[in-house]
């Protein structure tokens, strides 16, 4: 997923995400994402990472933006099981 560097405004920039927000509406799915971010932050060397996202775009089925956000913090938890990255979302 990349997005051209002269993309006309945010919107345009954001439907190039389309297809992976589009499985990213379950906790689960938003879990297992983070948990995973933290899992190969950590096998890069990275020992700080914060996510930055739209909580907003993870509505479609239902979730409420606590929700989401709950989930995203349990995933980020998640990665400090043997793996040596602060996360912040």
């Amino acid at each position: 997923m990349t997005a051209p560097e002269d993309c006309p405004s945010q919107a345009v920039y954001i439907s190039y995400f389309d297809d992976a927000i589009a499985v990213l509406q379950t906790a689960g799915a938003l879990e297992r994402a983070a948990m995973e971010l933290g899992i190969d932050s950590a096998a890069d060397n990275i020992d700080y990472l914060e996510v930055r996202w739209a909580p907003r775009l993870h509505l479609r089925k239902g979730l409420t933006v606590p929700e989401v956000i709950e989930a995203v913090l349990a995933g980020a938890s998640l990665n400090g099981r043997g793996a040596c990255v602060r996360a912040r979302a």
